[in-house]
């Protein structure tokens, strides 16, 4: 639940940013997370992603999350380098996020 809200934080600090500068954000925004919504392993396994596309499953943070949920919900063992992945992804895309957020905060009323 914690990196959830670490990914949550990172995407809504990044993503308001980028809003108030660049107004196009808006729009694009939700065709973005509508296709990652669809490339995210919720409604499939993720045994059946194909060899060749592994690393692109692998840098999705939601792909360690829902892992891990999988696997408490029914007793598989957890995949540990899934889930370590996603945690660094997760923790690196809120720096970064925060880093772009203070950068941007003293120009926030002069776009707006």
């Amino acid at each position: 639940m914690i990196e959830i809200a670490a990914l949550t934080l990172a995407l809504g600090l990044l993503g308001a940013s980028l809003n108030v500068r660049y107004r196009d954000v808006g729009t694009v925004l939700p065709i973005l997370l509508q296709v990652w919504m669809f490339v995210s392993p919720i409604v499939y396994a993720s045994t059946i992603v194909p060899s060749r596309l592994r690393f692109v499953y692998a840098i999705n943070p939601l792909a360690g999350i829902i892992e891990g949920a999988r696997s408490s919900l029914f007793n598989l063992p957890f995949r540990w380098p899934s889930i370590i992945t996603s945690v660094v992804i997760t923790l690196s895309m809120l720096i970064f996020s925060i880093h772009v957020f203070l950068r941007m905060e003293n120009g926030f009323a002069d776009d707006v």
